[in-house]
Formats: C-alpha cells, sequence, structure tokens
C-alpha cells in the first residue's frame, strides 16, 4: 500500500546529489517493499503542508500518512495570477534565489522584509501551528488513515508549555510584545498552548518536545557541514528510525 509523505528539506532530500534515489522517504519505501508520494518541498510551512495534504487525500484514497512538521515561522505565499506557490520564513528570502520563480524579484523580497519586521508574531504562529496540526490530525483519524507525525526542527515546547515560570529573559525572548503583556495575559496563553498540547495524540507524533531531525542528526553526525542537510548516510538512518516507529505503531506492517 503506498505511503503519502509530506515535509520541508530533511524530507525532500536537499543536499544530496540524487534525491530521488537517496533521500529517506525513497530509503523507507524500499525497505518496506512499498511505493511512496513524496510532496515535501524545500521551505514549506505548516500552513503548505497541511494544505498539500488535505488536497491530495481528497483526490486519493492513501491510508498510511507520514509528516515531518517543519520549521516554526514560514510563510505560505500564491502568486496571484497563477496561484504558484513560493514559501519562505525569517532570512529565508536571502538564500531563495534562482530556485524557484519569483523568488528573486523586489516585490517578493520587499514584501517578505515587511511581513518579518511587523507583522510576525512568534506566539500567535505556535498557536496557529498547533492547530493546524491538531486540525490535520483529526483530519487523518477521521478518514481512518495510519499516520505518524514528527518535527524536523526544535520547537521549544518544553519552555512554551511553561512560560509563566521563565526568567523575563527567556520570555522576552520567545514572546514578541512581551513587555505589553501583563502576568495574566502571560498565563492565558501558557493556559492555550498547554490545551492545544494536550489535544495532540503524543502516541502518532513522536516525542514533539524531546525529538526533532535537525538536533537527532547532528548528534549522530549525520548532517552535512555545508549544507546543514542529512548526508546520504543520515537518510539511511532516518529511514531506518522511522521504519522502526512504524512498524512500533503498526505491528502488522511487514518488511518484504
Amino acid at each position: 500500500m503506498t505511503f503519502f509523505i509530506n515535509g520541508s528539506s530533511y524530507t525532500h532530500g536537499d543536499g544530496l546529489a540524487q534525491p530521488a534515489q537517496d533521500s529517506w522517504p525513497v530509503l523507507f519505501g524500499q525497505k518496506l517493499n512499498s511505493p511512496i508520494v513524496n510532496l515535501s518541498r524545500s521551505g514549506a510551512s505548516t500552513e503548505y503542508i497541511v494544505y498539500s495534504t488535505v488536497k491530495e487525500l481528497s483526490l486519493n484514497a492513501y491510508k498510511k500518512v507520514i509528516i515531518t512538521w517543519p520549521a516554526l515561522g514560514r510563510l505560505m505565499l500564491v502568486r496571484r495570477e497563477n496561484g504558484y506557490f513560493l514559501h519562505t520564513g525569517p532570512g529565508l528570502y536571502r538564500f531563495y534565489t534562482g530556485g524557484y520563480i519569483y523568488a528573486d524579484s523586489a516585490e517578493f523580497k520587499d514584501y517578505v522584509k515587511l511581513h518579518y519586521k511587523y507583522w510576525f508574531n512568534r506566539l500567535h504562529d505556535l498557536k496557529q501551528s498547533l492547530q493546524q496540526i491538531v486540525l490535520l490530525q483529526e483530519y487523518l483519524k477521521n478518514r481512518e488513515c495510519q499516520y505518524l507525525f514528527f518535527n524536523t526542527n526544535p520547537y521549544n515546547l518544553d519552555k512554551w508549555l511553561q512560560l509563566s515560570t521563565l526568567d523575563y529573559r527567556d520570555k522576552r525572548q520567545l514572546v514578541d510584545g512581551f513587555d505589553d503583556l501583563d502576568d495574566g495575559q502571560i498565563a492565558a496563553e501558557e493556559m492555550e498552548i498547554q490545551s492545544l498540547y494536550q489535544q495532540l495524540d503524543i502516541k502518532y507524533y513522536h516525542d514533539p518536545i524531546n525529538f526533532n531531525l535537525i538536533d537527532w542528526c547532528s548528534k549522530l553526525q549525520y548532517r552535512d557541514t555545508t549544507t546543514g542537510h542529512p548526508t546520504i548516510t543520515g537518510h539511511l538512518h532516518i529511514a531506518e528510525y522511522i521504519m522502526d516507529l512504524w512498524k512500533n505503531l503498526y505491528p502488522t506492517t511487514e518488511e518484504l
């Protein structure tokens, strides 16, 4: 049965000479002798992953789904005249040159700079991202899909879940506009984040507080020091790690 996989650069295979052969989703499919559909895209945001996953599953009856959640703070833009998707994040627009249509355009760069200077809010972004993850979780359950979620990037949930108890320096680092919030507002934000976290089904969302692919690959020296992405060996070990996670969740999965 086909696996549907979605995520960002770590799952797309950035940094590999032949991602269509060596990325971990391909290796994972080979290990389980199963076809895969990998819709991952470099720089993808949570919004794009949810949008493209729901769209794809609405058109195809995939029942096995793996989602790797990307860095927080990313932005999905859709070109008005042709519906072209372009992804960016804080500072990323400086590097998305030549690879995507419109990435070099002045209107794109100017828009992104203004967005992150005046309109980006880390607290709101975290809450909105958690909401989107919960919504996709419930969508997959409603469709009776087998699924696995895990983070590509660290989310600092250990800090967000205890926001009111942090040192003021840590609060200011996390919360944009911290100086305009009183203790009651900080406590209310903490309760909202805790409520969203409690709605996550941690059985199928692999340790979102302590695990992410970037730190895991760094610890085991599976990251290329030039690209910051997993090496071929790293992709192989990611595939093995995820296969073990999947087979623990769904023991009837057979390796052929």
